[in-house]
């Protein structure tokens, strides 16, 4: 039985149903084959014998529909019972012309009684009426695919004017919405649905803002929302745009609610009621499907009530403090119970750009951000509700609102106090127009640039390295909440730089130390770490040679007596928000540092072999130098490995290499007599070889002065 047949009774069982009943009677009796057609299909009564060759493809039943036709009298919408039948041709020896399939079923409309009430030409269309005292019914044949030789399909419609079947009752709204109810059910105002619709989902919100369309224009309702979503049940069949939309109009007016929606123009219907309860907002709005069948639909229910006023905040009363607790705002006094503190973010000094109605805007100073997140999914706020808080608080606390009102996502603001000038920026995080996650509040105190970072010219040749790692010697201050996390001095040793005028190599004594943030969420942003470097090493007069546009990178250089000095300031991780970085010195010249054994890095060889390679040629030449500029020095070239390989080979690769180091010197004017060589393997290892960054540290050439202690 069909959705129709399903109720009970209590729906017409209209006159083409039962016609086409006694049809299917009638062929049975005349033995007219039905097997090739699809299950559930009839050919209309009016037409019950198949043109020759052709099957039943597929069909419509629809209790309330339109059809529009056009007849000599003009076009005509009609309304009521309407159903479709297609049909394809299975036997191509049987393909009518279309004139003959046109001719076929006017004479059975005829013949049935009806009135041919469109043209006679074409033989693509036909419109049939007529009246009897079971109604008055429509009937259109419509040519499908082929042409004026061929009919490759056609289809067959039947409408029996008259009224929707009135299938949906509602009531007065008995009890005020529940958002955060936990049950979904239908709401509170439905008595009965259509049957064939079964409940989807509920979602509710304690304050929303919705947008309806009414016959004089759009309007947006706030309040207590909540929404109703049905979907069509398994195998069942759809109802029309026009039943629901009909059909809910006409329940509306008699429960007592005003539609105030368009009833031609506008898809849903929107209803208005007011009760001892309230005001009152009652919605159907089409979901998934056409015009020919909706497989889904929702009930709205809101309830207006006035603003709630939630946050409230105050002025600055003191400069911004981001060294304290994670906490709240000092200016927020009270915000959402719904949301707890997430996260914060503070920096001594930031750039915030900012697009505001009267054009860009960059604000530089100490910024704090601080974050909250939803404890409860239910309890959701949609982000108009939120900005609208935080808008009114700000202005309520004398604050002036900068950017759109209408920017449901952001709010800024701005305040002047005796404890400097603040800006105020609400920024809505994770959801969309319905939800808030989370959210984002941002202080900003406008302040002149602080330089901390202070630097000094080297005093004196750079010391060994210290027992604590430290900063260079010409760092004299720098961020309080960094610590120095690694450092490496090497004697001897080369690095190559990318300057904008091409890579250059520079070889001499090498310090490196490693600088990270002592607390994640207090570090300084990338322009702020880079500017402070920049000020500081150009107050002490050395020189810029990096690209002046590139944050991540300083390069400065410096000519002093103790030798030719680079310092070098460059981002090791993070980004715009947040860096570590690491401070290079590079010293060429100058005297030797007093220790009796000098380490040597850069010196690099053929893999597996004691050939010299080219790129050892810087540090050659500043080993040469230090030979030159004192002829009382001498010592011991010693060789050293790591331990990957044997030792007994390792003794002889680093014996042979030291004695390349020495052939080198020699043929560069050094006296033999002033060099001894040895090879130590890994047996003299600087740090274990437990790691390549190890590894690499053990691999290296010494040079021990002589008679030193």
């Amino acid at each position: 039985m069909s959705a129709r047949q399903d109720r009970g009774g209590k729906m017409r069982l209209n006159s083409i149903r039962a016609a086409a009943m006694a049809a299917c009677a009638l062929m049975m009796a005349t033995g007219t084959a039905l097997a090739a057609d699809k299950p559930g299909c009839k050919a209309p009564f009016w037409a019950p014998q198949k043109m020759p060759g052709f099957d039943i493809d597929s069909c419509t039943d629809s209790d309330y529909a339109s059809l529009d036709v056009s007849t000599v009298a003009g076009d005509k919408t009609l309304l009521g019972h309407r159903t479709t039948v297609n049909f394809t041709l299975v036997d191509q020896s049987k393909n009518p012309k279309n004139a003959t399939a046109w001719q076929y079923f006017v004479q059975a409309a005829q013949k049935a009684g009806a009135k041919l009430m469109s043209s006679l030409g074409g033989g693509y269309n036909a419109v049939l009426s007529s009246k009897t005292a079971k109604g008055e019914f429509w009937f259109t044949y419509d040519h499908g695919s082929g042409n004026e030789n061929s009919t490759g399909s056609y289809t067959l419609t039947t409408l029996q004017v008259g009224p929707a079947p009135q299938l949906v009752q509602l009531q007065a709204v008995k009890a005020a919405p529940d958002p955060q109810s936990k049950q979904c059910a239908n709401p509170n105002w439905v008595v009965k649905l259509y049957p064939q619709y079964k409940l989807g989902s509920c979602d509710g919100r304690v304050r929303d803002s919705v947008q309806v369309d009414l016959k004089d224009g759009q309007k947006t309702l706030e309040g207590a929302r909540t929404t109703v979503s049905y979907e069509l049940k398994d195998n069942a069949t759809a109802e029309t745009d026009l039943a629901l939309k009909t059909n809910f109009i006409q329940a509306f007016k008699a429960m007592g609610a005003t539609v105030v929606s368009d009833p031609v123009k506008s898809d849903d219907v929107v209803a208005m009621e007011k009760t001892p309860l309230g005001e009152f907002w009652l919605l159907y709005s089409r979901g998934s499907g056409n015009s020919d069948g909706r497989g889904s639909f929702s009930l709205v229910t809101v309830q207006v009530t006035p603003f709630a006023q939630e946050v409230q905040t105050q002025p600055m009363k003191a400069a911004l403090d981001v060294s304290a607790k994670c906490g709240d705002p000092a200016w927020l006094v009270k915000q959402f119970a719904q949301y707890k503190l997430a996260s914060c973010e503070c920096r001594y000094w930031d750039a915030v750009q900012l697009s505001l109605p009267g054009g860009a805007k960059k604000l530089e100073g100490v910024r704090s951000t601080v974050t909250y997140s939803l404890t409860d999914d239910k309890k959701t706020d949609t982000a108009l509700n939120v900005q609208k808080n935080y808008l009114q608080a700000l202005k309520a606390s004398g604050a002036t609102i900068v950017s759109d009102p209408g920017n449901a996502d952001q709010v800024v603001a701005t305040q002047k106090s005796a404890a400097g000038e603040f800006w105020f920026i609400y920024d809505h995080g994770s959801g969309n127009d319905e939800s808030t996650s989370s959210y984002s509040l941002t202080t900003v105190q406008i302040v002149q640039f602080p330089q901390i970072v202070q630097a000094r010219p080297e005093p004196s040749t750079p010391a060994p390295e210290a027992a604590k790692c430290q900063g260079p010697a010409w760092l004299v201050k720098q961020f309080p909440y960094y610590n120095a996390t690694q450092c490496n001095t090497r004697d001897f040793d080369s690095i190559t730089l990318d300057l904008p005028s091409g890579k250059k190599t520079l070889a001499g004594r090498v310090q490196i130390t490693d600088f990270a943030p002592a607390n994640p969420n207090i570090v300084a942003t990338q322009i702020y770490a880079y500017k402070n470097y920049v000020n500081a090493l150009t107050g002490i007069g050395a020189k810029q040679v990096s690209d002046p546009n590139n944050p991540s990178t300083a390069i400065f250089t410096q000519s002093t007596p103790q030798g030719e000095f680079w310092y070098i300031y460059g981002q090791s991780s993070g980004n715009a928000e947040g860096v570590s970085y690491e401070l290079t010195t590079v010293q060429i010249g100058g005297p030797p540092p007093k220790t009796c054994t000098l380490e040597i890095y850069g010196v690099n060889f053929d893999f597996n072999k004691s050939t010299l390679r080219p790129d050892s040629e810087p540090v050659l030449q500043q080993v040469l130098a230090l030979f030159n500029a004192d002829p009382s020095f001498g010592g011991e070239i010693g060789g050293h490995t790591d331990n990957v390989g044997t030792r007994a080979y390792n003794m002889k690769l680093s014996a042979s290499r030291a004695e390349a180091v020495k052939a080198w010197l020699v043929a560069h004017g050094v006296a033999a007599s002033r060099m001894t060589t040895a090879g130590y393997a890994d047996t003299r290892p600087l740090v274990p070889n437990t790691t390549d960054a190890n590894r690499f540290k053990n691999r290296r050439v010494e040079l021990k002065r002589s008679h030193c202690k």
